[in-house]
């Protein structure tokens, strides 16, 4: 649809896309010595919107665009063999390709006396004063039983795809200056931190500063303290036990470009025989709005055992020369 003699335009589409026959391994248990072959066992569906909506204009001497791409996705596995969940591939029926599930918490645990009137815990060497305070969920009969296990009390605690993904420019003009800016990011995801950000083993004993700062201690013994009380752990422990208390918001909007530019005059520029002369000056990855962790981008997949650069802030002088 276009509107206001086409200087307003939109596009919208909604999709819903299934793939099924999805050749797929059923996970067995180790005990069995051999993997299934392959066989068209999965069923997913993505279904959403897409949206271009654009507007430019020119007034007097200045002219500008104004474009956004915005997509909703919603991803889910249908159907999965005749199982209704494949924990080790991160597979559930109903939810999203890779989904995390582990334990849910409620905070850290103030003092000893708190871990003594609460349920009993999964894991003993956490179950102390600055640790991570598991929550039970059900038990044998469907309800609460005062005691946490894999059994009944774990859940979907992570989202490992966006569901929204955006992207914002405006471009504009202005006699012989010219600009352009580029805004994008995600929404929805909800993510874990793997690698070297807190755990001592982990990184040759050493952690990040923020981690340091804002842990559990007995002088700050703050139940919702950004990092537990440092104990001896490793990241291999939360890989295979997962617990949201380490999952974050990972949705983000991020500055990614922007660029200001300035054309000589053509009286300047025919005098040096050429057809045009524009200098300019270009930043990217200026800054991202998040919750995630800190100086960790939320864009990155961190899992598995790769290191990862920070991402980099790039400033850029440059001509464009036209003989």
């Amino acid at each position: 649809m276009s509107f206001i003699d086409n200087k307003l335009s939109v596009t919208a589409d909604y999709f819903i896309k299934n793939t099924m026959d999805i050749l797929y391994n059923v996970s067995v248990s180790g005990i069995l010595g051999a993997s299934p072959s392959a066989s068209n066992a999965g069923t997913v569906q993505n279904k959403g919107w897409d949206f271009d909506i654009a507007y430019n204009n020119t007034i007097g001497d200045f002219n500008y665009g104004i474009s956004a791409l915005f997509s909703v996705v919603h991803n889910k596995v249908t159907k999965l063999a005749n199982i209704e969940r494949d924990i080790n591939r991160g597979l559930f029926v109903g939810y999203p390709i890779g989904s995390a599930y582990g334990y849910t918490s409620s905070g850290l645990f103030v003092n000893d006396q708190e871990v003594q009137s609460a349920p009993t815990q999964p894991f003993q060497f956490l179950a102390n004063a600055g640790g991570i305070k598991y929550v039970d969920i059900s038990g044998p009969e469907g309800v609460p039983d005062g005691i946490v296990n894999s059994s009944y009390d774990r859940t979907i605690i992570g989202q490992p795809l966006p569901i929204t993904t955006y992207g914002f420019t405006f471009t504009g003009g202005y006699k012989n200056f010219d600009f352009n800016f580029l805004l994008q990011g995600e929404g929805g995801r909800k993510a874990m931190i793997t690698i070297d950000h807190f755990f001592p083993l982990d990184n040759n004993g050493n952690i990040q500063r923020d981690a340091f700062e804002n842990r559990w201690t007995q002088a700050n013994p703050d139940p919702n303290a950004k990092y537990p009380k440092l104990i001896l752990t490793s990241t291999d422990f939360y890989l295979a036990n997962p617990v949201d208390y380490w999952f974050r918001n990972a949705t983000f909007l991020r500055l990614k470009n922007v660029q200001i530019g300035y054309s000589l005059p053509k009286e300047i520029v025919n005098k040096i025989s050429l057809n045009r002369l524009r200098i300019y000056i270009t930043g990217e990855n200026l800054f991202t709005l998040t919750n995630y962790y800190k100086n960790w981008d939320p864009e990155m997949s961190t899992g598995g055992s790769n290191r990862f650069y920070p991402l980099t802030r790039l400033y850029a002088v440059g001509v464009n020369i036209d003989f």
